[in-house]
């Protein structure tokens, strides 16, 4: 799965979308046009999170949970999922 999120000024980290269907090789060819938007991604996959936090970033990010809960920053060097609340 794919956690899509903003890279422009005052709003980088933002998740934008969770893509559970697009490979991270035809993300890669999209960022690579000119015209693509200020976003990246990371690429989750099944099992690297406990159903909980599963569970709860994707309320959130769907606008059922604690909205911004989740963002995405660089923790010891590394761009990392982020779970702000709980």
């Amino acid at each position: 799965m794919l956690i899509v999120y903003r890279t422009n000024q005052g709003f980088a980290g933002d998740i934008v979308v969770l893509d559970p269907v697009t490979p991270a090789a035809a993300m890669d060819v999209y960022l690579a046009q000119p015209e693509a938007p200020e976003i990246a991604y990371l690429d989750i996959q099944g099992g690297a999170l406990a159903a909980e936090t599963l569970g709860a970033l994707i309320a959130s990010v769907g606008g059922y949970g604690q909205p911004g809960r989740f963002y995405v920053a660089e923790v010891d060097g590394v761009m990392s999922l982020v779970d702000g609340g709980a």
